[in-house]
């Protein structure tokens, strides 16, 4: 096994959060507590949109349209049930907010 070794920096004022919960592990713990939080971070870096991410989406939309590209279908909607269309955007509208 190969060992790498890097240090990092906080402020002791503006991270003290940080400062009593390192000083709080038990010894060797240190290590594996910044990979988990890197790997955690990268993870979820990965699968986080930004405002840009989306923009960039619609701008390729946008261009297979005007290239002619067929994205979808818009199936009609009864006359009879006009929430029909709404139906099953529940759970889009909850995980919403992980978006924001």
């Amino acid at each position: 096994m190969a060992r790498a070794v890097k240090s990092f920096s906080y402020d002791t004022i503006e991270d003290r959060d940080l400062a009593v919960k390192i000083d709080s592990l038990p010894h060797g713990d240190l290590s594996d507590v910044v990979r988990q939080a890197l790997r955690a971070f990268w993870a979820t870096e990965r699968t986080s949109a930004t405002i840009d991410d989306v923009y960039q989406a619609v701008k390729r939309i946008e261009r297979k349209i005007e290239r002619g590209v067929v994205l979808g279908t818009v199936a009609s909607t009864p006359e009879g049930d006009p929430g029909e269309d709404v139906a099953g955007t529940e759970d889009a509208a909850a995980n919403l907010a992980g978006w924001l």
